[in-house]
Formats: structure tokens, sequence, C-alpha cells
């Protein structure tokens, strides 16, 4: 419905409202992200623009050449204007190289977040036909988990890893569900250094087992000891790796392990590959975790080669392991020796995720077609009010508008440094990657390793004269306690803090002027749909916090408009509640492969003469008789938690999706400064809160699981016939401050509370 007067015109806003969104600005600095990084690149090519606490990394000047580099390299690769680019990174300055390389090629880029179940990202790519990954060096185990399962996927590694891969330590002795019998001849993986102590007299074969820490086991009764230490395997029957592959260090390591115990095995032989860990499994990263359609790949190099796959039982113990983690990851792999095998080893395809092309290795060819404004800059995934994720999809010019408005507003310039914290795959990481360097600042990068201590972070910040900080106000929050916590030195070079995504709590302004006194704490709202943010205040005692999620706005950024509107979608009146449309250059195109849900969220705008549209944003609002505006909270069931906009109806669907719950009810509970995500279950069986969260844990990003979960027979029913949400707010808020260890994250698992019989439910 679109409101007319009777003139045909859309009704007026207050004149008041008016005023606030006369925001028209020409943007001067370049049609596309492409033009702000060249024209720092020229502007400032002396200037550090991507380092390490170790020291410079890259200058404007290095930047502009890698990344022009490896987009040539791309362009190699069959990537060109509109081609979605995967991009799966760690925070190194190689991330930036990979992000700005993809962008020049005229590609769209899709940020992927490393801790992501490995499943949320095969739906990403499966979803949206993603077609190309970059990767940066370090995650090439995670890319071929992530990529084994794509069709047709071509894969890139940028850069060399900065540290050696560690090597994880014994995980005990395991179990197999293929149960090896007396007659199969084991072979184990040595506990100590590489390579393995060959035993005396070994022939070729051991030799080459030996190199990757594998050794026989004592040899079975009924075999000849001598002739398989010279590696003569023709009377054996079986061999069985247990507990063996996860050790291993790459996927190629394990194909030439196979290639020769099968070539040395008679036909009609078994290899029984025991304990194999699925993508989803526990353990450290270094584990080496193999999708269990790689395994019909495998057998397809090798005519006749038989080749059986075996799910774990999961009521079977795995020694030194939790089994209800660990078994549900494992399977076993039988293998079938053919009549006769190729010389050498069947190796994967160049280019795939199992064997992706080095970057420097790439031939160079030239980008022909560069992007423009109104192409796509990225695709970033939100959760949504459906069962998946939202791709809302970014323009180029949505882009460049932000970093305008946003480097002129804040003064940034080539002496900033802004500490790099964020996901690269949360939407507040686009204006550092892109619009600090515009303005020729500089990014400094930390390992993922460090940014989730809170002290090390503080003192990078302190020790690498970090000027500005972006961020949700819970990881600012951990900053200012760790300050607390250290001697006050290097406390003047913060100027800037950006804070966006929740509520800022009262505690933060005197927190910051005590231990950052030179800082200025600046509030920004928006959505993703919206180009990350769109309207400011500056946070102190004239401009102080309001309610909803904590402040009172100025007006909105350049180019932009905020209406107020009732249901009717006429406009407000002054300090009258409504919903928030926000119109102008930053909505987005819309979301990729969804036009049912764009048609719904993205509407014609009634007041733009040249036919623009407006975001429907799903938050209440208004604009005050001072003349700020004020966010009210939201008008469905989503929530901000931790930073992160979760739709609590997709964690309800998620988890009565899962085998045995009857329904779920998803909601927040603890003190608005630091809420926790809720779930309470029906059941009929005995279910346990550990196959509630592993269920989850393999369909939803970790922010989305619930710290708090609750099992019942049955739920407390309101008068309306839905469930009591007060009620069962008030029976997890009991159990705040109970926690128990699961996995590597503490989550407070609430013991079932006594509650009424179901007779009295009914009532």
């Amino acid at each position: 419905m679109t409101p007319r007067s009777r003139q045909g015109r859309p009704p007026r806003h207050p004149r008041q409202v008016e005023r606030h969104n006369e925001t028209a600005r020409p943007v001067t600095a370049g049609a596309t992200l492409v033009d702000l990084i060249d024209a720092a690149a020229l502007g400032f090519p002396d200037f550090p623009a991507v380092r390490t606490a170790e020291g410079l990394a890259l200058t404007h000047a290095d930047l502009a050449l890698a990344s022009d580099r490896l987009a040539r390299g791309l362009a190699g690769t069959g990537v060109g204007r509109g081609t979605l680019v995967a991009v799966l990174a760690d925070h190194t300055p190689d991330a930036v190289v990979a992000i700005h390389a993809a962008v020049r090629a005229g590609a769209t880029y899709v940020p992927l977040d490393v801790n992501w179940p490995v499943q949320r990202i095969h739906d990403v790519l499966r979803s949206m036909s993603v077609r190309h990954l970059v990767v940066t060096a370090g995650l090439e185990l995670l890319a071929f988990e992530v990529g084994a399962a794509v069709p047709c996927l071509r894969t890139v590694v940028v850069g060399k890893p900065s540290h050696s891969p560690r090597r994880p330590g014994d995980s005990g002795d395991g179990s197999a569900a293929v149960a090896p019998h007396d007659g199969t001849l084991r072979i184990r993986r040595f506990d100590g250094p590489r390579p393995a102590p060959v035993p005396d007299g070994a022939g070729l074969l051991w030799r080459r087992l030996a190199r990757h820490g594998l050794t026989p086991s004592p040899v079975p009764e009924g075999y000849d000891p001598r002739a398989v230490l010279d590696g003569v395997l023709s009377g054996v029957g079986s061999v069985a790796l247990v507990d063996v592959v996860r050790e291993l260090r790459s996927v190629r390591v394990l194909r030439e392990v196979l290639h020769l115990l099968a070539a040395s095995l008679p036909s009609g032989a078994e290899i029984l590959v025991c304990d194999v860990i699925g993508p989803s499994g526990p353990g450290p990263s270094e584990f080496l975790r193999i999708p269990p359609g790689w395994w019909d790949a495998f057998a397809g190099g090798y005519p006749g080669l038989g080749c059986e796959v075996r799910p774990r039982k999961t009521d079977e113990h795995v020694a030194g392991q939790p089994c209800e983690d660990l078994d549900r990851a494992c399977y076993d792999v039988v293998l079938t020796v053919p009549p006769s095998m190729p010389a050498s080893v069947v190796t994967a395809e160049s280019g795939t995720p199992e064997l992706p092309w080095e970057a420097a290795d790439l031939p160079q060819v030239t980008v022909t077609d560069p992007p423009g404004g109104d192409d796509l800059a990225l695709v970033v995934f939100t959760p949504g009010s459906t069962s998946a994720p939202k791709a809302v999809a970014i323009r180029h010019r949505s882009l460049v508008n932000l970093v305008d408005w946003f480097n002129r507003r804040n003064g940034v310039g080539p002496d900033d440094v802004l500490l790099q914290s964020t996901p690269l795959s949360f939407d507040l990481s686009v204006y550092d990657l892109f619009g600090l360097v515009a303005a020729g600042g500089c990014l400094l990068m930390l390992p993922s390793w460090e940014l989730t201590d809170p002290d090390l972070v503080h003192g990078a910040l302190t020790e690498h004269a970090v000027t500005l900080w972006n961020s949700a106000p819970g990881a600012f929050r951990q900053v200012l306690d760790a300050a607390a916590r250290a001697p006050a030195r290097h406390r003047s070079s913060l100027r800037r803090v950006f804070l966006s995504r929740d509520r800022i709590t009262p505690d933060v302004l005197p927190a910051l002027r005590q231990e950052f006194p030179e800082a200025t704490l600046v509030a920004l709202g928006g959505t993703t749909e919206t180009t990350v943010w769109s309207i400011d205040a500056v946070v102190d005692v004239t401009g102080g916090l309001g309610q909803g999620d904590g402040v009172l706005y100025g007006r909105p950024m350049q180019n932009v408009r905020y209406y107020v509107l009732r249901d009717d979608f006429s406009p407000c009146a002054i300090d009258e509640a409504g919903e928030l449309y926000i119109a102008g250059d930053c909505v987005a195109a819309g979301y990729i492969q969804d036009p049912q849900l764009t048609e719904g969220r993205f509407l014609p705008d009634p007041w733009d003469v040249e036919g623009g549209r407006m975001h429907r944003t799903g938050d209440l609002a208004r604009w005050t008789s001072s003349g700020r505006f004020e966010f009210l909270g939201r008008t469905d069931a989503r929530a901000i938690v931790g930073g992160y906009r979760i739709s609590l109806g997709q964690v309800e669907r998620t988890a009565e999706a899962l085998d045995d719950v009857d329904e779920a009810v998803a909601l927040t509970i603890g003190p608005p400064d630091n809420l926790f995500l809720a779930l309470a279950i029906r059941t009929r069986v005995a279910l346990t809160t550990e196959d509630v969260l592993h269920g989850l844990g393999s369909r939803l990003p970790g922010h989305m699981l619930p710290a708090f979960v609750w099992l019942a027979g049955s739920l407390p029913v309101a008068a309306t016939g839905r469930a009591d949400r007060i009620m069962l707010r008030r029976i997890l808020s009991d159990g705040v401050g109970r926690t128990t260890r699961f996995g590597s994250a503490e989550r407070g698992l609430v013991p079932p509370p006594r509650f009424p019989q179901d007779k009295e439910n009914e009532a």
C-alpha cells in the first residue's frame, strides 16, 4: 500500500523530519571501491596500509600492486565482472589483498567465516552457486572440508602460513566401528617425532610409510613376519588403519598412503580405514577431516577399486574421547583392492579444494571489464526470519557514499591506525577493509587467537598507537576491563571509538573517559540492508543515552532519508512511534536469490521522484521533539545478542527440524546489557542438552547457539494458546550462573526444574 493525498501525491512528513532528511550531497571520491583504493595508492604510496604486530607488512603502493597482480591471476581462472568469489581468510594482510583483488577483478566478494560450521559454509556456496574460492595460507584443510562437496569450485591459496602448523598431541588409541579381525595387519601411528623408526631390515613400503609417522603393529599369527617386513603382502587379506587418518598432514599424504598399501596387497584384499573424522568432527583444527563424499572421488581414479563408507554407530565408545561428540562425526571406510593398480599415485585435479592453485603461480590476464558503480561489491549474510540466512547484496556506489561520509565526518586520514577486530564476514569489517584504506590510513591485523584475548588486544591497541576502534559494544567493553587491569601507559593515541549493532550501556562512557581520556565515543546505527551504517551520534553529556538500543541519534548520513511510518504507510507525527524505513543511496540491491523476500522488504519509495526504494527495517523508532532520532526496539521476533541481530524464529525452526524435538521456543534472558540466548524444548524422549547443541551447531553459526537449554515433556501455555514466554523466561532465568563445559566453549546448561504436571499446564 502506498499513501496518497487528494492530489495524488504522498502525504508530507512533519517539517522537522523533512529538514533532517535534506541530506543530498554530491560524492566526488569516485564511482567504485577500486577508485578509492587506487586514489589512496597514488596519494599515499609510501604510507603503511596494512601491518601486523611484528612490523610493517604493506604500504598503499604495495597493497595496490599485490591486489592488482592477484586480480589478474583470478581473471585467468575465469573471474570477471559479476562473478561471485568466496573468500575464506584469517586476520592477515593476505586477507586484505585477497578481498581487494576480488573487487578489482570486477567480482562480488562473499566473505566466509572460519568459525562457521562447515555445513553452513556448504549451504552458502551451494545456494549461491559459487564457483570460485580464495583462501589464505594456513586454512587449506578447512578449504578442503568446505569445498570437497561443492561441484566445480575453483580454489586459489594466497600467501604463506605465518607459522608452521602445530601437530596435535595423542588423542587416545581409538576404537573402530569396523572391527579388524585377528588376522588383520594393523598399521599404527608412532607417538613421537616423524619419521617413525623403521623396523630392522624393513622394505621400501615401511620406509615410505615411516616418513608419515606410520609403522606396523606386531604381525598377526599365520603370516610370515619376514615377508611382511620386506613389504611382501601377497598373503595378507586385510590391513587396518586405526586412528591414523586424522594425524596425517594432508589429503595428498592420505592418497600416497592408500596407494602404497593397495599396490602392495593382492587383488580382493581389504583396506579398513577406521576412525575417519568428518568435517563436523571435534578435536584440534590440525586434525585431517575427510568429507564422506570424497571417497567416491578417490575411488573413481582407480578402476575396479571397491569403496564402502560406513557411518559410525553412536552407541559405541571411543577410548579417550567423549562418545557423544566424536562418534557422531566419525565413520569408517572399507576399500577393496582392484585387480591392477596404476604405477603412480592418482592426484586430484589442480585448482580444486584438494589441490588448490598457488596465487603466485597463476598466469596473468588483463582485467578488461572493471566494475561500475551499480555493480555488486559484496554479498554479506545476516540472520533472517526464514530458516536460511539472508544474503544481502551491496552495490559499489552505496559503499562509496558510506566511505565518503564517514571519513569526512570523522576526519579520518593517513595518520590513523585502526585495529581490525571484527570477523571479516561481519558487515562492520567492510569499512575497515576499504574505508580506512581509502583515507590513507593503516590497518593493524592481529591473529584470530589474539583477538579472543582482551588483554592482548588492549596491549596491541596501546603499544601500536591505535587511533580508531570499530566494533560492537560488548567487544570494546572487554577491552576497557583489560585496560583497568593494566598499567596506564600509551593511552593518548586512541581518538575515536565507533560502536554499533547493540545497546551501549551507561557505564561505557565513564569507563572510556577513565581509561582513554582523549577518545570520543561515537554510536552508529543502521542495518546490513542499508550498507552497514546510516546515522550516528557522539555520546556525551548532551547527547545522552536514550531508550531502545541506547542512543539518541542525530540526522541521517548524506544521501539517506529516515521515515517513521504507520501501518498504512502514512508518516508518524513527532514523538509518535512507528516502523522505520530507510531510503536513499544506502539501500542495498536486495537479497540474492530471494525475490519474494526482496519485494517484501525493499519497497518503492513514494517520496523519491527518481523512483528509488526504501528498506523496511522492522525497527520501532520515532523522531523526538528535541530533534533527535530514537530507536525503540524490534517489531518482529528478533533480538540483539552479543552485537549480532538474531532471528529467534530461525533458531526455533532449526531446533524443531532436529530429531525428537516437538516444539522449540527461543528467547533472551539476563540483564539488558548482558543478554543470553535461551531455548526451551518440548520432547517425548530422553534428549540431552548435548544432543540439541550438537544438532544446532552443525546448522547455525556460533553466535546463534543458545547459552541455556531447558528440556521438558510439556511447555507452559498462555491464555492465547501460545507458549507462555513470560513463564519460560522466569524458569530459564533461574539457571543463570550455573555453567558446564561443552566442547571448547563454556555454555550454561539449565537442569530441568520441577514443573507443574501437564494437567496444570493445560489450565
